[in-house]
């Protein structure tokens, strides 16, 4: 097309269009994903949830044998659920409180009470250096580092799936995320 009936008019917006074209190419090219970025992307959740604690576990050796639920009644399998599950999050909030308390510490103030209290119950998880202690305190009594292993095994999962579920009920969803943001920016 002509503009005011002149050649570099015309050459300018021929110009100008295949800049405009060429800057649309380069932002689509920005933004796309490659086939392997969406394959990662879809695998991230089954390598984080699945494959890596079945790594974990391959390589911490651990054998569950015997009878299962028998085990969970044993005082060293409670004592180790107790202990990762109950001890774990009553020591990591209660210390955290007292030291705020105290005037040693201060929390974030992005962050509350109900907030850290679901990140201490997830210090429950963590079973790898547990079973390494469990395979020290228990050498040469396979019997009790079966109970040992359950015992880690149970108290990790139960901090993992009640941590899960206090986070999910005190953490802002994902729009008073942004809502925030889009109050502070």
């Amino acid at each position: 097309k002509m503009i005011n009936g002149s050649k570099a008019d015309e050459q300018a917006t021929s110009s100008s269009m295949k800049y405009m074209a060429f800057d649309e190419i380069k932002r689509g090219a920005f933004l796309a994903e490659t086939p392997m970025r969406r394959s990662e992307h879809a695998l991230v959740k089954w390598s984080t949830f699945f494959i890596m604690p079945l790594f974990a576990l391959a390589n911490a050796g651990v054998t569950v044998e015997g009878d299962f639920f028998h085990s969970l009644a044993d005082t060293a399998t409670l004592g180790i659920i107790l202990g990762l599950f109950v001890g774990k999050q009553l020591g990591i909030f209660g210390f955290a409180w007292l030291a705020e308390k105290a005037k040693m510490s201060k929390l974030p103030s992005d962050i509350n009470w109900k907030q850290f209290y679901g990140m201490s119950i997830l210090g429950g998880i963590g079973f790898t250096m547990a079973l390494f202690v469990a395979n020290l305190a228990f050498d040469g009594y396979n019997l009790l580092l079966g109970e040992a292993k359950i015992g880690v095994l149970v108290g990790s999962l139960l901090a993992a799936v009640y941590g899960l579920l206090v986070l999910n009920k005190v953490l802002p969803s994902e729009e008073e995320v942004d809502k925030m943001k889009n109050d502070v920016g």
